[in-house]
């Protein structure tokens, strides 16, 4: 396995404290430009998705098929509705946030804080005290005595995002806002300062939370062989020791899959494997493209995804990595 890499952690710490909720990701992309090596070439989309060329010294031979790994980099959020008369602000979720996971969370606003509240229990009817508050039913208080007050931090339309957090603890774990969205990000980047023996492209999905039609811009675009999708999955605890996840559906290519397998027990990887009767939607625009994509899925466990406190092992994560770093290579080969 990798040694745990400082610079690794470094970038996926920082890209944690930075927000990128869906349409509002550019501190992150900003970012990740920002670490982007010499040999490097990048263009944006209409979209704002972010595409990076990793060149090589072999880049010039026609034998090597175009490779792409995309991840999405938003993150889930609040969209401010309304500012209520006593200062509170009631909100919309931006992607799939579960209410459970909302209630005494602290966010933050244009750089100001906030709780997460609901109607205190001693005001609740007796229906209301045995369900999950609904969203409809959630507040954010900024501490603000009035509207007034409150209308001079925040404006409608702005976004919230959980309060930023970097914690490690266990067994090499770390727990961070919403880290299932950054993890994709930080393999990419690190796998374009690093892996210099071919050429490949990695995207930056943006908006991936309410919409999967950056997908199809970002294929068309870099015109790819095969499609790697990157993304993350809920761990299991009874397969705590799976450092990752590889899809087989009915539009997988049997090919590609099996030479993955093969590369992850020839460096006795422990994955696990997961046979699917559908396709996901981002994988079905990307197919779609040209003549059609070769893809790949491949996921990342995290704990408690799109909540204040996701969380992951970094030695699953360091892996994965490994596994990249070993797979990319043979996929460019003009065999598969």
């Amino acid at each position: 396995m990798l040694n745990i890499n400082d610079e690794f952690i470094y970038n996926l710490k920082e890209m944690c404290r930075l927000c990128s909720v869906s349409g509002h990701e550019q501190q992150l992309l900003d970012f990740i430009f920002s670490k982007l090596p010499s040999n490097c070439c990048h263009e944006f989309d209409n979209l704002g998705n972010l595409i990076v060329k990793k060149n090589s010294a072999n880049s010039a031979n026609s034998n090597y098929k175009k490779i792409l790994i995309i991840s999405p980099i938003d993150e889930v959020g609040l969209l401010i509705k309304s500012i209520e008369p006593d200062g509170v602000l009631k909100f919309l979720n931006i992607g799939d946030i579960a209410p459970c996971a909302l209630v005494g969370s602290v966010v933050e606003i244009n750089g100001f804080c906030g709780v997460i509240g609901t109607i205190p229990p001693h005001l609740q009817s007796d229906s209301e005290k045995n369900t999950i508050p609904s969203i409809e039913n959630m507040f954010i208080d900024l501490g603000a005595r009035n509207q007034k007050q409150a209308e001079a931090k925040v404006n409608l339309g702005d976004v919230a995002t959980f309060k930023p957090n970097f914690v490690r603890f266990g067994e090499n774990r770390i727990s961070a806002k919403s880290i299932n969205s950054k993890i994709g990000c930080a393999i990419q980047l690190w796998l374009l300062q690093n892996l210099n023996e071919c050429e490949f492209y990695c995207a930056f999905l943006t908006k991936s939370k309410v919409s999967s039609a950056g997908a199809a811009t970002i294929a068309n675009l870099v015109k790819p062989d095969i499609a790697i999708i990157l993304n993350s999955f809920e761990e299991q605890l009874e397969n705590k020791k799976s450092n990752f996840k590889l899809t087989l559906n009915p539009a997988t290519n049997k090919t590609i899959f099996y030479n993955a397998t093969k590369i992850a027990n020839q460096n006795n990887m422990v994955f696990e494997f997961e046979a699917a009767n559908y396709v996901h939607k981002m994988e079905q625009l990307i197919m779609q493209t040209q003549t059609g994509v070769k893809t790949l899925n491949l996921s990342v466990p995290c704990r408690l995804i799109n909540s204040q406190c996701s969380n992951l092992s970094l030695n699953h994560s360091l892996q994965t990595l490994a596994f990249l770093e070993n797979l990319i290579p043979t996929l460019t080969k003009k065999i598969i």
